[in-house]
């Protein structure tokens, strides 16, 4: 899988394939303009936005308990 943070504040997450464009999913994860570089620690990422920084668990998403 393939991460990419874009200047408008949306982390794209793409699933590598020669043939197409394979979107995993898109989130909007923080107030643009974006000018940092994303720092990923293990199975975090922290993003830096103009106004805030935030830390999300990336990784396999796990089924909710019932």
């Amino acid at each position: 899988m393939v991460k990419k943070l874009t200047s408008q504040g949306k982390l794209i997450a793409i699933r590598p394939n020669a043939k197409e464009f394979d979107l995993i999913a898109e989130y909007d994860v923080a107030d643009p303009p974006i000018y940092a570089h994303p720092v990923f620690l293990g199975n975090r990422i922290l993003i830096r936005g103009m106004t805030t920084l935030r830390c999300y668990g990336i990784g396999p998403v796990e089924p909710k308990a019932k």
